[in-house]
């Protein structure tokens, strides 16, 4: 599987019908290393299908919350598709059922692009091309991108690393440790800038066509006279089958912080110079719209595909455009 670096937020449309990576996130702002704990895999083959169950036990800080426990994900993917390098989607439920979301996971070392600074001296993992084949028993290095939220919270993502070994008495399981490898939003309050933060994009591909959403910003924001802090969300939109130009559908994206309530929409607008902005109509409470500019600079993202359906997840941060 290969891994690969944002460099347009609109490739999504190119790769969805094919398998993709992860990245470590770069965007969360939760403490480093506050994320580690045990982890195993396990792949189960039948005739045609190749179920993937993965449990994460220890402690999950994510934005804002923190959760210890066991988390659990299963994904499903056909055998003709199904190897050791990657994972299918995975939908993942704590045991107490507060925390949810979607993971997808590729072993290091299997692209030409230089992996990030924290995982860049780790050892290349063996190549296992064929489920229930022949299988090295030494250590792989496996990234697993998430997007978690618990109690219906913000998703938000975040990236953990893992180093598993087969478990010979267990048949196809792997067993070892994950830590979190999320790094610092880059400080962009520079100059007493009044707009800017982190941003994500989600994206889902149920047999070919397509939703963008949720996207979330997390943040601060100047609405007019307003300097709203906090987090703005939106719901996934409807499917479509093409985007005129490339552009994503307009996201209607909501929020309410310290009793100040958001609502309105955004959109993708070409910018030659920086890709695209995000022009979003805001407004505060019962005041009138605000047309408010951003410009987002994505630096992570994750893939992820079972079969026919594709999911993934950019990440990275805005300032005022």
């Amino acid at each position: 599987m290969f891994w690969r670096r944002v460099a347009h937020l609109f490739f999504i449309v190119a790769v969805v019908t094919v398998l993709g990576g992860t990245y470590p996130a770069a965007a969360s702002t939760a403490s480093a290393q506050a994320s580690k704990g045990s982890v195993d895999l396990t792949i189960s083959t039948g005739c045609c299908w190749s179920d993937y169950t993965v449990h994460f036990r220890g402690p999950i800080s994510d934005h804002g919350w923190s959760y210890s426990g066991t988390l659990t994900g299963v994904g499903t993917t056909s055998v003709w598709t199904a190897t050791m390098d990657e994972t299918p989607i995975l939908s993942m439920t704590s045991d107490d059922g507060t925390v949810s979301g979607n993971c997808a996971g590729n072993t290091v070392g299997t692209d030409e692009v230089a992996q990030a600074a924290d995982i860049a001296n780790v050892t290349e993992a063996p190549a296992v091309t064929e489920i229930g084949g022949e299988v090295s028993t030494a250590a792989i290095e496996m990234d697993f991108g998430c997007v978690l939220s618990r109690n219906g919270g913000t998703p938000w993502q975040i990236s953990l690393h893992s180093t598993i070994t087969q478990d010979t008495s267990a048949g196809a399981t792997w067993t070892g440790s994950y830590a979190e490898t999320d790094v610092a939003t880059p400080q962009v309050n520079v100059k007493g800038a009044l707009t800017y933060g982190d941003v994500q994009l989600g994206w889902f591909s149920p047999s070919g066509a397509l939703q963008y959403g949720p996207l979330r910003f997390s943040g601060q924001i100047a609405i007019g006279a307003t300097l709203y802090r906090g987090d703005l969300v939106s719901d996934l939109n409807n499917p479509v089958t093409a985007l005129p130009g490339g552009y994503v559908p307009p996201l209607a994206v909501s929020g309410s912080s310290n009793g100040v309530n958001v609502s309105g929409t955004c959109n993708a607008v070409y910018n030659a110079a920086a890709l695209y902005d995000l022009v979003c109509t805001l407004a505060v409470d019962s005041a009138a719209p605000v047309t408010v500019s951003l410009q987002p600079t994505y630096v992570t993202s994750i893939r992820g595909q079972s079969y026919r359906d594709g999911w993934g997840d950019d990440a990275g941060y805005f300032v005022s455009g």
